[in-house]
């Protein structure tokens, strides 16, 4: 079967996920996964073992992005498609870390190594590197800071479409800039 033309809703898909996510509307990012994504869609992060698996892992990255960075902000560029009908983005995302990332319940931080990822290429694989050294704050900590660290990353999310142009594989990587 061959795949049909990209339709704007998943070219533009990460751009919703996104805008949503700096709009603090963690339902409509739930409803953009659940409608532009396959139950069997992988969560891949290269340098590590664990694949995650379905919309419910992908929109826990989400869920989980948005309260350990709770003033966390992307900055996108134009999403392109390449013959392989994978959807590109590339950002930068700007915010104060106070709780611990996870997936499915899982720390990203004890799943990741610390090989940084060259964001210029194309890898087969995609890739999330965890920077052990951010600095995690409890909620005391947190209030008595005077100034909570910003940390700056720079990223792209890769989106792999199936043949009914819906999302099989969802590919984030980020290094930590400052």
């Amino acid at each position: 079967m061959a795949i049909r033309e990209v339709s704007p809703d998943r070219l533009l898909a990460t751009k919703r996920i996104v805008t949503s996510f700096n709009a603090g509307d963690i339902e409509a990012i739930r409803d953009i996964i659940y409608d532009a994504t396959l139950d069997s869609c992988e969560v891949v992060f290269s340098n590590m073992q664990h694949v995650f698996v379905g919309k419910s892992a992908l929109f826990s990255l989400w869920a989980s992005l948005f309260e350990a960075f709770p003033n966390g902000i992307f900055r996108t560029s134009d999403s392109v498609i390449n013959e392989k009908k994978q959807v590109y983005t590339s950002f930068l995302f700007f915010g104060t870390k106070i709780f611990p990332l996870l997936i499915d319940g899982m720390p990203l931080e004890l799943l990741a190594t610390t090989k940084p990822v060259d964001l210029q290429q194309t890898p087969a694989k995609a890739s999330v590197i965890v920077d052990r050294s951010r600095p995690i704050f409890t909620t005391a900590e947190l209030l008595e800071a005077e100034h909570i660290p910003e940390m700056v990353f720079e990223g792209r999310i890769v989106l792999h479409l199936n043949e009914q142009c819906r999302i099989r594989k969802f590919d984030f990587a980020w290094n930590r800039k400052y």
